[in-house]
């Protein structure tokens, strides 16, 4: 696991394109070369600018660098830098979900992690790379996830992601058919006792004047 964040040693936020890596390095590497900057800070600043840039101006290695920043830490702790790694975050939610009894799941902590994982940063991140599969995956897993908060929470995050653009036709389909059958079964569960207590009525009144 990489122990260096090499974002912040090149000076760039996460979502820095190909090109913005570039720019950075050769601007710091300009300023920390040793031929030019004779302090010994100055020589160790460079192999560390030298190293980032080694790995973040690779695909494979950036992409390995990027899902490594985040591995063992809380999902509330996380800042994702591709849409991958946001339905990553989805994903353990729900292995975490498939583990428990789901009347024992703590839906405070489930509502903080879902707020982690549709963060306003990570929305504009889906929203930027519009990556209609990892989105779609993700809406899955979300939708998932909100069969088991209680419909304030459930109805706010399925807003949220309702929200999202660039979401593909089949997704928002899902979101739709998700809230119709929760709200019917929310409903149901709530009245059906007044609905049961109702039918009894009206079967002793028929009975009665049968």
């Amino acid at each position: 696991m990489f122990s260096t964040d090499y974002y912040q040693v090149l000076q760039i936020q996460p979502t820095a394109s190909s090109e913005e890596v570039r720019k950075a390095y050769r601007r710091l590497a300009l300023e920390f070369h040793p031929d030019k900057n004779k302090t010994q800070q100055a020589s160790t600043q460079f192999v560390m600018i030298r190293e980032a840039y080694a790995v973040l101006s690779d695909p494979v290695q950036r992409r390995k660098y990027d899902l490594s920043r985040f591995a063992g830490q809380p999902t509330s702790r996380r800042i994702a830098t591709t849409p991958e790694e946001v339905r990553l975050m989805s994903d353990e939610l729900v292995e975490r979900i498939k583990r428990n009894n789901p009347d024992r799941i703590n839906r405070d902590k489930l509502v903080l992690d879902l707020e982690a994982v549709l963060s306003v940063y990570h929305i504009q991140l889906l929203e930027k790379y519009k990556d209609a599969h990892q989105n779609e995956l993700l809406v899955n897993n979300i939708l998932f996830c909100l069969q088991f908060l209680e419909w304030n929470n459930c109805m706010q995050f399925a807003d949220t992601i309702k929200a999202i653009h660039g979401l593909n036709p089949i997704s928002v389909e899902c979101i739709h058919h998700f809230i119709h059958v929760y709200k019917r079964n929310y409903y149901w569960n709530r009245y059906k006792i007044l609905f049961a207590l109702l039918v009894a009525i009206i079967t002793c009144f028929l009975i009665y004047y049968a």
